[in-house]
This record gives C-alpha cells, structure tokens and sequence, in this order.
C-alpha cells in the first residue's frame, strides 16, 4: 500500500506507473549497453522513450500531488535536453565520419 499511496486509483495505466518507470530504466541500460556500437540508434531510441514518458506523464497524471507531478516533469524534460544533446552529437558524428 505504501508504494501506491501517492498515485490516483483512475485506470491501470495510471496506476502502473512504477512498472512503466522501472521498465523504462531497465530498457534504457539495455540500450545503453548494448547499442554502444551505434551511437545514433541508440540515442534516438533513448530520445524517443524520453518522448513516450513525457507524452504518458501528460496524458495519464499518475501522481496525486501536482508538486510530484511537477517535479517528475521537470527531470524528464532535464533528460530530454541531455537526449536531444546527445542525438546531435551523434548526428555530426555520422556526418564527420562518412
């Protein structure tokens, strides 16, 4: 009970909220690992999960008070900056490189 307490009760998707999240975690170290060797995959793929997790905080509204709510946004968006970073980068590294 103490797990769910901060989170509405409305749907399954809202209440799922810390299996999306640690699936979220455990994917992005899958990708992290083993996509090294492609940089620009991997930080689309990284980017685009970013994306879906935003687009899921904003549709869902999974926590009951709006200062969790604003703070999960506020590192998602933090992480969005660092994903776009890195996508870029890998951009021009593709582009340097052929």
């Amino acid at each position: 009970k103490m797990l769910f307490q901060d989170f509405h009760d409305s749907g399954l998707l809202t209440q799922s909220f810390l299996i999306i999240y640690v699936g979220r975690s455990i994917i992005s170290g899958l990708l992290i690992t083993n996509l090294f060797e492609y940089p620009l995959l991997q930080t689309l793929l990284l980017t685009s999960l970013n994306l879906l997790i935003l687009v899921y905080l904003a549709k869902y509204k999974p926590f009951k008070e709006s200062l969790n709510m604003w703070g999960q946004y506020f590192c998602e968006c933090v992480l969005l900056i660092v994903n776009v970073s890195m996508l870029a980068m890998a951009i021009i590294d593709q582009i340097m490189n052929k």
